[in-house]
């Protein structure tokens, strides 16, 4: 996602209505609940859905992380929307004008609330009541590059408070470890984690990934969704097929929209929760050149790292900042160059991951 945006502080009125929440989701949820347990970065999450229509749209990008436990301890995310679920829209309260990319933010006491206008959807976040909420109007009408990466600002709160790093980010590599794809959209982040998959890396997540800060720094997936600009799906015929593209008029028209692909679906056995990390690597685009690889500073691997990963989570603070910069000070750096020969870019991240 590449579009402008702008943050404002929710109106009182607003903020007034989160405490309604667990009331708001059990009248949706009137006519029945689907519950799904996962192991995400090894935390358990549930994730209770009123009714199928979030289900069936949020459930695909999660697949390969599904768990038969779920544990008194798990973190419960309620999730629903008005229109499948014949239910009030919460009063959230944003000027006529605000422009489809407008986030509306809010914290308090642990808290942390965000509405976003283009997608007509609030994310709530409460550590206290280790629980959190998303709410849509109309999961119909969900652009599929949201149904790509579900939750992703609850996730982000919740891992944090984990003590782990969300990061606007691919991973990909093999049973030796993986590297970090990083850089801002259009900058050949998607392109390099599909084409290393097919031939034959692991797979971690291709937009968003989890950084836990151990001795040795571990990457965990969040989602196994690759997006792809539709006109580059033409360098990988065999995923095309298996894509799905938007058609014109949803919401969320303030972005481009993305071929998206669920890589679990057609590479199971390539599609895994975590590696250990061993490297940084900075796609750029070489057309008509030949694929290589390049030793590359920390510097120019957190100019491709931070920026996008502050961007996309709506967040400004000094702390990740400082957490991203450590992350690149244990980890050596290169830059990708894309040519037209694709099939390079599996050889040379496995001569960084078993090198």
């Amino acid at each position: 996602m590449s579009s402008p945006s702008s943050e404002r502080a929710l109106s009182a009125e607003s903020v007034g209505w989160l405490d309604g929440l667990d009331t708001a989701f059990e009248l949706a949820a009137a006519s029945g609940v689907r519950e799904l347990s996962y192991a995400i970065a090894g935390r358990p999450l549930r994730v209770r859905f009123a009714g199928n229509a979030m289900a069936d749209r949020f459930s695909p990008a999660l697949e390969h992380l599904h768990s038969d436990d779920a544990p008194d301890e798990a973190h419960v995310a309620h999730v629903w929307d008005a229109a499948s679920t014949a239910t009030a829209q919460p009063p959230v309260s944003v000027p006529a004008d605000s422009p489809g990319g407008t986030v509306f933010t809010h914290a308090d006491a642990g808290r942390r609330a965000l509405y976003m206008v283009g997608l007509r959807s609030l994310n709530v976040y409460d550590p206290d009541a280790n629980a959190s909420w998303y709410w849509t109007a109309d999961a119909a009408r969900l652009p599929a590059w949201e149904c790509a990466s579900p939750l992703r600002h609850l996730l982000h709160w919740w891992l944090a408070a984990n003590g782990l790093q969300q990061v606007h980010a691919g991973a990909i590599g093999t049973d030796r470890g993986a590297v970090l794809v990083v850089g801002r959209g259009g900058r050949g982040k998607s392109t390099t984690t599909l084409a290393g998959l097919g031939a034959g890396l692991k797979y971690v997540g291709d937009d968003y990934v989890a950084v836990e800060m151990t001795d040795r720094p571990l990457v965990h997936s969040l989602y196994n969704a690759g997006k792809l600009e539709p006109h580059h799906l033409d360098r990988f015929p065999d995923l095309r097929e298996h894509a799905t593209i938007d058609p014109p008029g949803l919401d969320g028209d303030f972005e481009q929209p993305k071929a998206v692909v669920y890589v679990h679906a057609q590479f199971p056995q390539q599609t895994v929760s975590t590696l250990p990390l061993v490297g940084i690597v900075v796609p750029t685009i070489a057309a008509g050149g030949k694929t290589a690889l390049l030793p590359a500073s920390r510097a120019e691997a957190l100019r491709a790292l931070a920026p996008s990963t502050l961007l996309q989570l709506h967040v400004g603070e000094q702390g990740l900042l400082t957490s991203l910069a450590a992350l690149v000070t244990r980890l050596p750096a290169y830059t990708l160059q894309l040519g037209d020969d694709l099939e390079r870019v599996g050889p040379l991240i496995a001569s960084v991951t078993d090198g």
